[in-house]
């Protein structure tokens, strides 16, 4: 009897935590961040890159996806030194509902307009902008503010908000 308890108990408990991943698969978004290192070298994000390379120039690094909601990855350097990654993904609204949930678990949101979102980590100084569009969702992380020693670490929030307007419309 003892046994037979046992194994009900262990099938019960394996039955749930199937159960809980499936829910958590339901929820995820088939995309991975861009390679996030601000200042490394077109050398450093190349050798990162897992992606299909579509496109290089002096200033920028365009990388196709193989996923159905993840459209293409690039990175844009100044000074030849990582300024900026760019995302691109399919504008349905499920794929926008599990990115929303995705970035509001992992970073600090500053915004919850549905349209455009900001988001920060204040730990590494990047700032995310997802714009939401019906035909695409794009995310932009970029370094913001002053680092640990003061040294400027990329721009003002004030400015990325100003130039999103000019490159998103």
């Amino acid at each position: 009897m003892k046994q037979v308890l046992y194994i009900l108990t262990f099938f019960t408990l394996l039955a749930g935590a199937l159960a809980s991943c499936t829910k958590d698969d339901d929820n995820r978004i088939a995309f991975r961040e861009p390679f996030l290192r601000f200042g490394a070298t077109v050398a450093d994000v190349s050798a990162a890159e897992y992606r299909n390379l579509a496109r290089q120039d002096s200033v920028m690094l365009i990388y196709e996806s193989a996923t159905d909601s993840e459209k293409s990855v690039a990175y844009a350097f100044r000074n030849d030194s990582l300024a900026a990654s760019v995302t691109y993904l399919e504008g349905d609204p499920q794929t926008a509902k599990k990115l929303i949930t995705f970035l509001d678990k992992k970073y600090t949101s500053l915004t919850t307009d549905k349209k455009t979102r900001f988001y920060t980590n204040p730990t590494n100084h990047t700032l995310i902008v997802v714009d939401c569009h019906e035909e695409y969702i794009t995310i932009l992380y970029t370094p913001f503010g002053t680092d640990n020693h003061g040294n400027e670490a990329g721009h003002s929030i004030k400015t990325l908000y100003d130039s999103r307007l000019a490159l998103f419309r």
